[in-house]
């Protein structure tokens, strides 16, 4: 049976208004600052691309020399970050 700890957060709308909300989280595992993970060099290098085609998107709206490069620009992101959030998945699932 999986336990779920209460949170409780109050949110004011205005000052006669108080609206209680309770949001029930596992444990600690909510918070993924905390989380250590380890990444080997050919798994950064997928990162860095995704997050290097992410800038190079930014940087293509804003130039019209990326302008005919969107497309694959984009599919490289798309393909790296799918891939990226899938190898982070799986190493907090072996960590566990």
């Amino acid at each position: 049976m999986l336990l779920l700890k209460p949170e409780k957060y109050v949110i004011m709308i205005n000052k006669r208004l108080p609206i209680y909300v309770d949001i029930y989280t596992k444990g600690n595992y909510m918070n993924f600052f905390k989380i250590k993970t380890s990444w080997s060099n050919a798994q950064l290098i997928v990162l860095k691309l995704c997050i290097a085609s992410a800038y190079i998107l930014v940087g293509a709206y804003f130039h019209s020399f990326f302008y005919h490069y969107n497309v694959s620009i984009l599919v490289v992101f798309g393909i790296t970050c799918v891939w990226s959030v899938y190898l982070w998945i799986s190493k907090m699932k072996s960590t566990k």
